[in-house]
């Protein structure tokens, strides 16, 4: 497979997303069994077929199109796989021609058309196009499921695992930009797993669940515990009772002042990182001192609260959703034993891919200790719908169960969740809160802020996937696109294009001007840019907040080798042919390249969409 082009920016050529040609030889296998195939890719990778996305009506003959359905299915499950490593490749690209490749008829060359993600390398594109064809060809050429798990394994091992501690973002990542992608937002990479959303005044950018309006400040007093409650407690809402120690005797003097049972945790991790709960005696206590202190120099022990975990999401001072935070846990049905649950919810596991597996459910001696604390055992058959706890707390480390109680939560508790992630500056949050019941307000139960989360976690579980496309809303107003008009042709075309500006400016507008070497702001000065060339000067506006309406002049063919800056446009005029080649020294346009850039452009204004 060929290399995805050295370029620093790239276009968009008839995707939902910026894109590049690829190459791939594949033989024809024969017998081809495509259902048996699909069957495996669902079963295996969790990728489902959908139907073949072609350039320009692709057309063959038999063995050209099985080579081409082939070849899609690799496109779908390569961009399975960079999902999984956190590269956002929404739209799964397009097969654009198949030929044979020599004169034996066994082998064909493929070109497809694939998203490029600005600031990644190339290398990784190319790893999982090739680790998708080695699948594909070992599906096409096994009769059976012999080996299936060693198949998974090797792609887990090979590439997810190889390349996700390369990739810049996080677990929110992908569902977010999958959300934006399907509310038709245009987003580009900047690196280091920051994305602009949108274009120009409409733009903004995003890490994670963190946004621009979020507080650098307030994010990093609510990343360390004990501050944090500091600043809760003073602004008179409820925080935790804790005191920070820095010895087993510490903690031991601390315990006794708080009030057994206690918490220990450090005071600057996350997720659960070092958390012991319910600890009781001062053997327990000084056993989760160590633990924390293996993670930490700051630690804390702190009165436990009666009540449960919930997260309370706040996005631009309104309630999001909420969840109640449950250990790792199965559930019972009335027939089968916990060991048998535990059994059956490890299987369901293990038939995902590796990459998609929630933690195990673990039957160790804390699962037996916490299912006794319940009035439990491995061998107990919980009634239907009842909580076989494995786990006392929710943990990255070991998983656990959540449920949706937006629809439940007192508004006092709302309130407390939005004063809170306020108070940090927060527009994006993630309020703990403990409470016994988070159907009762704050104030009758005892309930406290645990902790304010900055980039709190937003995964596309069904709890949390029903909730993004309103976080998406409230971040980019629309679809996050300005209007952008091309008048195309020689000089006059620009002199055309400088009129419109002007009559723009006239009704209040703040419209930028560019060719590949002139770029004129909204009163018609000058505007120095670094780049040359229609690409850079346009993609560089697009993420200037002060471009609220762009016009591009397109003298020379470049576009047909970059493809154009944005993928819709609102506006095109024609005014001559008076075009040049874009690196040949002001050589007048051929009649071909006329006829294929008049093709592009009018493909794409037939994709307007009245931004």
């Amino acid at each position: 497979m060929a290399t995805p082009p050295r370029a620093s920016l790239f276009g968009y050529r008839g995707l939902t997303q910026p894109s590049a040609e690829l190459s791939l030889t594949l033989p024809l296998p024969e017998p081809l069994d495509l259902t048996r195939i699909d069957q495996r890719l669902a079963a295996l990778f969790a990728v489902a077929t959908q139907p073949l996305v072609t350039v320009d009506g692709f057309k063959g003959g038999i063995a050209e199109k099985k080579v081409a359905q082939l070849a899609w299915r690799i496109l779908l499950l390569g961009g399975s796989l960079l999902r999984a490593v956190k590269v956002p490749v929404l739209d799964p690209g397009a097969v654009v021609s198949v030929r044979p490749a020599g004169n034996n008829g066994r082998a064909y060359t493929v070109a497809v058309a694939v998203p490029v993600v600005e600031q990644l390398p190339g290398r990784f594109l190319r790893q999982a196009y090739e680790q998708a064809t080695r699948v594909l060809l070992t599906l096409a050429a096994r009769g059976s499921g012999a080996g299936d798990a060693a198949l998974q394994d090797r792609v887990a091992r090979e590439f997810v695992a190889a390349l996700d501690e390369q990739i810049p973002g996080g677990r929110s990542t992908i569902p977010l930009l999958t959300a934006a992608h399907r509310a038709g937002i245009p987003f580009r990479h900047l690196g280091g797993g920051i994305y602009q959303l949108g274009w120009g005044r409409h733009a903004t950018l995003m890490d994670r669940s963190s946004i621009q309006a979020d507080s650098a400040i307030g994010s990093k007093m609510s990343n360390h515990k004990y501050l944090a409650a500091a600043v809760v407690r003073a602004a008179g809402l409820p925080a935790p009772e804790h005191r920070m120690v820095a010895s087993v005797a510490e903690a031991s003097d601390a315990a006794r002042q708080l009030g057994w049972p206690v918490v220990v945790k450090p005071a600057d991790r996350d997720r659960g990182e070092g958390v012991t709960v319910d600890i009781r005696d001062e053997a327990a206590l000084a056993s989760a001192y160590t633990q924390a202190a293996g993670l930490s120099r700051a630690i804390l022990v702190e009165r436990q609260v009666a009540g449960v975990c919930h997260r309370l999401y706040v996005s631009h001072g309104r309630l999001l959703f909420a969840v109640k935070r449950l250990p790792k846990a199965v559930v019972g049905d009335g027939i089968h034993s916990v060991a048998q649950l535990i059994e059956k919810a490890n299987g369901v596991e293990q038939a995902k891919p590796p990459w998609l597996r929630l933690k195990p459910f673990p039957s160790d001696p804390m699962a037996v200790e916490n299912l006794a604390a319940a009035g439990l055992t491995l061998d107990s058959v919980p009634a239907p719908g009842q909580y076989a706890p494995l786990r006392k707390i929710q943990s990255t480390a070991w998983g656990g169960v959540v449920e949706d109680v937006t629809a439940i939560i007192h508004p006092d508790n709302v309130a407390l969740a939005v004063r809170a992630a306020a108070l940090f500056g927060l527009s994006s949050a993630g309020i703990d809160c403990i409470s016994a019941d988070i159907r009762e307000p704050w104030h009758g139960n005892g309930a406290i802020v645990n902790e304010v989360n900055f980039s709190p976690l937003l995964t596309d579980e069904a709890v949390a996937g029903a909730h993004l496309s309103t976080f998406i809303a409230a971040l980019v107003k629309g679809d996050g696109r300005i209007p952008v008009e091309l008048f195309v042709g020689g000089p006059v075309a620009f002199d055309r294009a400088r009129a419109r500006q002007q009559s723009l400016a006239a009704e209040g507008v703040a419209c930028h001007l560019t060719s590949h070497l002139r770029t004129l702001s909204p009163t018609g000065e000058e505007l120095a840019l670094a780049g040359d060339g229609l690409m850079a000067r346009s993609t560089a506006l697009l993420m200037d907040r002060a471009v609220e309406h762009l016009i591009l002049v397109v003298h020379t063919d470049e576009l047909l080798h970059s493809g154009l800056p944005v993928d819709r446009i609102a506006a095109l005029t024609l005014v001559d042919e008076q075009l040049v080649a874009w690196q040949g020294e002001d050589a007048p346009l051929s009649a071909q390249g006329r006829a294929g850039l008049r093709r592009l452009l009018r493909g794409y204004r037939l994709q307007a969409s009245g931004s």
